[in-house]
C-alpha cells in the first residue's frame, strides 16, 4: 500500500550535505515506490498523497539547497512544505520548490544575498567572485519565478545587502508561501 511508505521527512539543521542527502533520497524512495504502484499515468497523478517536508533551519550551504531544490521540482509525488520556527537562507530557496507551501503562524523567514569569505590569490579571488555573481543570479532568478517578489524589491534588498525577514503573514502577501496555518488558543 501506498501508504505504508513513510512520508515526512525533516529538515531541523543546518543544510549541508549530509542533510541534503537525507532529504534527496526520502524524495526518491517515494518517487520510485509510486512509480512501481503506478498502472496508467492517469493513476499516477490522481489523489496521490504528496510526501510531507518540515523545516526549520537557518539555512546553509548554496549547493546543497540547490540539490534539494532541484529533487523538489522535479519529483512526480507533490512536495508539500511546512515550516515553522525559522526559514533563512537557504531554506528560503529550497521552500520555494515546494509544490505546496505551508508556513505555522509564528514562523518567521530570511532572505539576503549571497554572503562568503575568502582568500588566497587574486586571481583565485576574482574566479570566485564570478561563481559567486552566477551563483546570486540563479538565486535571483529562482525567487522571482517561485514568488511574487518584484525584480525591483529583490534589486533593493540585494542592493542595500540587508537580511529581510518577514511574518508568516507578509511571505503569504509576497507569495512565498501558499497557506498559514493557525491555531485556536484553548485557554478558557
Amino acid at each position: 500500500m501506498a501508504d505504508e511508505l513513510e512520508r515526512d521527512i525533516f529538515l531541523c539543521d543546518e543544510i549541508n550535505e549530509e542533510t541534503a542527502g537525507k532529504i534527496i533520497e526520502g524524495i526518491i524512495k517515494v518517487n520510485v515506490f509510486d512509480t512501481k504502484q503506478e498502472k496508467t499515468i492517469v493513476d499516477y497523478d490522481r489523489n496521490k498523497q504528496p510526501i510531507r517536508l518540515h523545516m526549520t533551519t537557518r539555512g546553509g550551504f548554496l549547493d546543497e539547497a540547490f540539490a534539494i531544490y532541484d529533487q523538489i521540482k522535479c519529483s512526480r509525488t507533490p512536495v508539500w512544505i511546512y515550516v515553522s520556527g525559522m526559514c533563512c537562507s537557504a531554506g528560503f530557496l529550497i521552500l520555494g520548490a515546494g509544490h505546496r507551501r505551508i508556513a505555522y503562524e509564528n514562523t518567521r523567514l530570511m532572505y539576503h544575498q549571497l554572503s562568503a569569505g575568502g582568500y588566497g590569490k587574486v586571481k583565485d579571488l576574482l574566479e570566485n567572485a564570478e561563481e559567486l555573481k552566477f551563483m546570486q543570479e540563479k538565486l535571483d532568478k529562482c525567487i522571482l519565478d517561485d514568488t511574487d517578489i518584484t525584480k525591483d524589491k529583490l534589486k533593493e534588498i540585494n542592493e542595500k545587502k540587508m537580511d529581510w525577514y518577514m511574518s508568516s503573514q507578509e511571505a503569504l502577501k509576497y507569495g512565498v508561501i501558499d497557506e498559514i496555518i493557525t491555531y485556536k488558543n484553548n485557554k478558557k
